[in-house]
């Protein structure tokens, strides 16, 4: 279980950080996630569920909005047998605006690599967070 963990908790460093080689060692072929949104799909920004190279094309596009990274600081981490839950917040900056969400991750392990995922988080916050950061956008036109 220890070694489940390890591998949780690094896989979501590599995600925020952008790492798309790290990220892609750890996930198995049948890789899914999902994210569990209490607002409809048609209100949020991220698809409900990724299939593995989806997930990874949204990593590799981490840098873009993120410059220096999503740091997810970790408040605990939970395992029994293949199944970790990751509680964290999630931290950053773009466009001059400090980011800050809840999140809760439920990851299933197989042999070591990650077969799927589900994570929740403050879409409420999200949302709000967007609509800042279009203000700061420059306008096309």
């Amino acid at each position: 279980m220890e070694q489940n963990k390890q591998v949780a908790q690094d896989f979501l460093y590599a995600v925020g950080q952008g790492d798309v080689a790290s990220v892609e060692k750890v996930l198995a072929p049948d890789f899914a996630w999902r994210v569990a949104a209490a607002t409809p799909a048609s209100h949020h920004p991220l698809p409900e569920v990724q299939d593995r190279e989806q997930f990874l094309a949204g990593v590799g596009r981490m840098r873009d909005v993120w410059g220096d990274g999503l740091v997810y600081r970790i408040q605990s981490v939970l395992a029994e047998g293949e199944r970790v839950v990751i509680e964290a917040f999630g931290e950053g900056s773009t466009l001059g605006l400090d980011f800050r969400n809840r999140y809760a991750f439920f990851l299933e392990l197989r042999d070591g690599l990650l077969t799927g995922g589900r994570e929740y988080l403050d879409f409420a916050y999200l949302q709000a967070f967007q609509a800042r950061m279009a203000e700061r956008m420059p306008s096309s036109g």
